[in-house]
Formats: structure tokens, C-alpha cells, sequence
């Protein structure tokens, strides 16, 4: 069977969405236990699957840096933390999280995409977005998402948890939440 390779039309929205496909598909194969977060051992015993060699304590250092709650587990956004950071370092390293060649550009180019709309929206230059940033992000951007009211109650529910505005891991949880609710999505959310 072909690995799956998710459509991608190039636009702003395909990339985030396929983005957040392949990254859900990852977490939950990383996620052994099914417990919704990924401990050490799991991170390390998916690695170990990659033909390629990787530096433990590079690993174990990244994972302490993302786990923002110092659960000892990494959630979802703190895994999209993880691999970006990862990436973010040592390009080569996507091969350790994407093996197919195609679903390692669309990670490439959806992460890009991510950073540079949020920092086109960042106005204040202070690396997170304000309620007010978010706004003028998602009615420019992704309007229909705020027309049919995915948006408001999602942001407004991050803003409260994360003290007002949303670095670019919580961006990409705003983008899930809302994302996985649109009609025909393969996000389960």
C-alpha cells in the first residue's frame, strides 16, 4: 500500500491542514500507550525506528525545552514544538518524523507558512498574537472560519488557558481545534 500523501492545493489553508494531517498521523503512532500524550520512552522508542543515527542527549534536551507544563509527556502541541525545533536546527533531521520524501516538503512548507503568517500578523513583534492579531490573521486568511463561528469560541477558550495571546504552538492548536471541525476534514481533533 502507498504511504498516505495528503492533498495539497498550495494555498495558506492546504498547507496548515495537510501540516496538521501528517502531524496527527505522527503523534499518534509516537503515542504507544494511546494516553493522548508522548513520554520520553515513546519519543525515543519511535526514533529508534528511523534507519538514521540521532543524538540522545540532543532528544532528551529538546523534549525538556518544549515540555512548556514539565509533564514529563509532551502533548500535541508541545510534539509540533519538538519536531519544529528539531527541523528548525537540523534540516536533515525530518527524515527521523516524515520518511516519504513528499510528506517531508509539505512539513517544510507548511511549518514555513505557519511561521510567516504569524509573523506578517505579529504586529507588535513580540513572537505570540493577540486577540486582535488572530482576528485580523484568521478574517484576512481563513474568513469562513470566522463567518461560520469555528473561530470565536476556540480562541477565545486558548486566550483564557495560555494568559491572553498565543505563541506559534498554540497558534497551531487554534488551527487544529478550528481546522478539525470543518465539514469533510480527515482531522479527528
Amino acid at each position: 500500500r502507498a504511504p498516505y500523501v495528503p492533498r495539497c492545493d498550495g494555498s495558506l489553508q492546504s498547507m496548515v491542514n495537510a501540516l496538521l494531517e501528517l502531524l496527527e498521523i505522527r503523534f499518534e503512532q509516537f503515542d504507544l500507550d494511546g494516553a493522548g500524550t508522548i513520554c520520553m520512552n515513546e519519543l525515543l522508542h519511535g526514533l529508534k525506528l528511523s534507519p538514521l543515527q540521532f543524538d540522545v542527549h540532543e532528544v532528551i534536551s529538546k523534549f525538556r525545552a518544549v515540555d512548556e507544563d514539565r509533564s514529563g509527556d509532551l502533548d500535541f502541541a508541545e510534539f509540533f514544538a519538538f519536531i519544529y525545533l528539531t527541523i528548525k536546527s537540523r534540516p536533515g533531521y525530518i527524515s527521523f518524523f516524515f520518511s516519504v520524501p513528499e510528506n517531508q516538503e509539505l512539513v517544510r512548507k507548511g511549518s514555513v507558512a505557519l511561521s510567516n503568517v504569524m509573523s506578517k500578523y505579529d504586529t507588535d513583534k513580540s513572537g505570540r498574537l493577540s486577540r486582535d492579531e488572530l482576528e485580523g490573521m484568521f478574517s484576512s486568511e481563513f474568513p469562513t472560519y470566522v463567518q461560520n463561528g469555528m473561530f470565536a469560541p476556540v480562541v477565545d477558550f486558548l486566550l483564557r488557558e495560555r494568559g491572553g495571546d498565543l505563541a506559534l504552538r498554540w497558534l497551531l492548536m487554534l488551527f487544529y481545534a478550528v481546522f478539525s471541525k470543518s465539514p469533510g476534514t480527515r482531522l479527528k481533533g
